[in-house]
């Protein structure tokens, strides 16, 4: 995915305009809109204010290709997410042990 691309997909996701990412970094909004139409690539200084901005890394921004959504987490979200995903395992317990049993009778018997 080239980084126009990529730009405008995090910062979407991150429910950010043109405007609100510019303000962000304090550059102009006509930036970010060169940058994302691929008309102009950001120096290195202002890829950086990008990024962090955005809370993505840089390799992520860099990627050119097999990204996954995991790619432009931050590691403080990717460990609140395994936060919950614990809590929720350890509050389901029972629940989720009888829907496994569930799983594996059912597999017995499928042909």
């Amino acid at each position: 995915m080239k980084f126009a691309k990529k730009l405008k997909q995090v910062r979407e996701m991150r429910k950010l305009t043109q405007s609100e990412l510019a303000q962000k970094t304090g550059l102009q909004p006509s930036h970010i809109s060169h940058f994302e139409q691929g008309r102009r690539e950001p120096s290195l200084s202002n890829f950086v204010k990008l990024c962090t901005a955005l809370r993505v890394g840089p390799g992520a921004m860099l990627c050119m290709g097999g990204e996954s959504i995991h790619d432009m987490l931050t590691m403080d979200e990717i460990e609140f997410i395994h936060l919950v995903r614990n809590a929720i395992i350890a509050r389901h317990k029972r629940e989720i042990r009888a829907i496994k049993n569930w799983d594996k009778e059912r597999s017995k018997g499928a042909p």
